[in-house]
């Protein structure tokens, strides 16, 4: 299950999946003439109520992880076979793999080649792929699937008020410009919001057995003067490690040196990508005194020795050291459901108020993630329609996900219970795990789930959020109680994404302002303020960035942002 985790959690709190596609000679049929529509001769009386049509249909698709877990036989395997007979549809992935996903879908759009159906990253209308699906479906290279949508199991929903979030309604899927038309289905939206949330909580953890020596309880930890005064009884305190070396009172995130907002969100104010609103204006945390404020408290963690002198810079495998062998009394960043937590007891740190000393969780709402299109050039693209609805439909979705009931899964009291082998496999062997076509969560065939995975509620469908949790409820006990002892309160679903995406709509100042507003950039300047050896000098640094920021042209962003908002304040994830 570890792989499970690493895809599903680095990221941010929703759930990461990919599939793959065919290569080699299963590349020749690849035009949407090939053996499209062909029907079965035989009576329909023999057939499932799920039958669609005797049918193999061509996919290509452009993500670039979907390559790894392909079955070898995408026609024969277990759930292949089932869904030949249930549906009478098969379908064969291409991929190309080692270049750019954007590269090769921008190449085969403007060359025209394309199968029967293709698949491809899209969080958002501010993905980089965006644009150039969107001048497809401008210029008639897509089929219009509104009408047949509305016909369906399941994506008839899409058609419901407050079904999509705003910007796959709006932006991605129904715009204004196609009077009605749909040429672009985003795919991964969840039933309800929050259905597909784990109960995950990241941030600063303290050694429970410190936490006990100094009598205190990390929760009550919320401003930054308590976590300043918490690092210097640690230090005062002189605990040691599991080698007998005093501990760092505060260490680096667990994945590697970073800067952290969860040290100082005090004085985070930079909530969407550097930007926010104040006084009524859009403005960049580097042009607020919240950055000096950052700085400042970061400078008087380093000189006072409260603090690891590699915490911005340390890499990710000697990050995870410290964490293992309890070499901080805090990790600055992690997650529940790591595996260290199952060996070391800690205790989630604060959270620390937000800038306006106030106390919420803010999460993505509603968002999709990939989608599909179906060429102009497919024929009888109502069959293909009717097969991915039926992926997406409970029947669907249990196939795709745990594979054939008797052989691969038992149903107790209504729901799947995973074969210990089918565990036992996908630890040990993840092409044989591949080759069954199964899902897995992601541990096995991720073929099926961006043309199945929508309208997502698995606790609803089948009991359990993560695959195998059935069959072994406890496997998270460790995770469930660290999140049980602080978990988030005042949880605020937000539709918009970050400023940041948006100034890929300004291609003229795009070029010189991205560089300088990348969240790497940012970080590094303030990293470089924090390392100058006094506030006088941090200042100039900040003030040289502002500068350069203004020279890029970020007046212009912000004015633009403010447009934005001001149209649609759902659009961006200010607050």
């Amino acid at each position: 299950m570890k792989r499970k985790l690493a895809l599903l959690l680095a990221v941010a709190l929703i759930i990461t999946v990919m599939f793959a596609g065919c290569g080699g000679d299963k590349n020749e049929n690849s035009s949407g003439d090939t053996s499209s529509g062909q029907k079965s001769e035989s009576s329909s009386s023999d057939k499932p109520d799920t039958w669609i049509a005797d049918r193999h249909i061509v996919g290509r698709a452009f993500i670039d992880d979907l390559g790894v877990s392909l079955p070898e036989d995408q026609l024969n395997n277990p759930v292949a076979k089932k869904l030949k007979e249930l549906t009478g549809m098969s379908i064969e992935w291409q991929y190309t793999a080692g270049t750019s996903d954007l590269d090769v879908l921008t190449t085969a759009i403007a060359a025209g080649d394309l199968p029967d159906l293709i698949v491809y990253y899209l969080n958002d209308s501010s993905r980089p792929e965006f644009p150039v699906v969107l001048k497809a479906a401008r210029e008639g290279m897509f089929t219009d699937v509104a009408p047949l949508l509305k016909n369906t199991k399941i994506y008839s929903k899409y058609f419901e008020e407050g079904f999509l979030p705003s910007d796959t309604r709006d932006n991605v899927m129904f715009r204004p410009e196609f009077n009605g038309a749909c040429y672009i289905v985003h795919m991964r939206i969840p039933r309800e919001p929050g259905s597909n949330d784990y109960p995950m909580i990241g941030g600063m953890w303290l050694q429970k057995s410190i936490a006990d020596a100094l009598n205190v309880d990390p929760r009550t930890i919320k401003t930054q003067d308590q976590l300043y005064d918490l690092l210097k009884r640690i230090k005062a305190g002189g605990f040691k490690d599991a080698n007998g070396n005093e501990v760092y009172p505060l260490g680096p995130r667990i994945w590697g040196g970073s800067f952290n907002a969860h040290v100082v969100n005090n004085y985070n104010f930079g909530v969407s990508t550097g930007f926010n609103l104040l006084d009524g204006k859009v403005v960049h945390e580097a042009e607020t005194d919240y950055v000096f404020k950052q700085i400042e408290f970061y400078q008087k963690l380093l000189a006072e020795g409260l603090i690891h002198p590699e915490y911005f810079t340390i890499d990710p495998t000697r990050a995870e050291e410290l964490s293992l062998n309890n070499s901080a009394a805090i990790i600055g960043d992690a997650h529940n459901y790591l595996e260290i937590f199952r060996n070391t007891e800690y205790l989630n740190v604060g959270p620390l108020y937000d800038y306006k000393g106030e106390n919420k969780t803010y999460r993505k709402g509603k968002s999709g993630y990939a989608a599909w299109s179906i060429p102009s050039t497919t024929k009888n693209p109502e069959e293909i329609v009717k097969f991915l609805d039926f992926l997406a439909t409970k029947e669907g979705k249990m196939l795709w996900m745990y594979g054939i009931e008797g052989e691969h899964y038992d149903m107790v009291d209504g729901k799947p219970v995973v074969r210990q082998e089918m565990l036992d496999l996908m630890e040990s062997d993840r092409k044989a795990a591949n080759n069954t076509g199964i899902f897995m969560d992601g541990n096995g065939a991720c073929w099926l789930n961006f043309i199945g995975g929508t309208d997502v509620d698995n606790i609803s469908d089948f009991g359990e959020l993560s695959y195998g949790e059935n069959r072994n409820p406890d496997q998270y006990a460790f995770a469930n109680k660290m999140y049980e002892y602080n978990p988030p309160k005042n949880i605020v679903y937000y539709e918009g994404f970050s400023s940041f995406g948006f100034l890929q709509e300004l291609p003229d100042i795009e070029p010189q302002l991205k560089p300088l507003i990348d969240e790497q950039a940012y970080t590094e300047v303030r990293v470089k303020a924090i390392f100058s050896g006094s506030m006088d000098e941090a200042r100039k640094i900040i003030e040289s960035y502002r500068k350069q920021l203004k020279n890029a042209g970020i007046d212009e962003f912000k004015e633009f942002l403010l447009k934005k908002y001001q149209e649609n304040p759902n659009q961006i994830d200010f607050h």
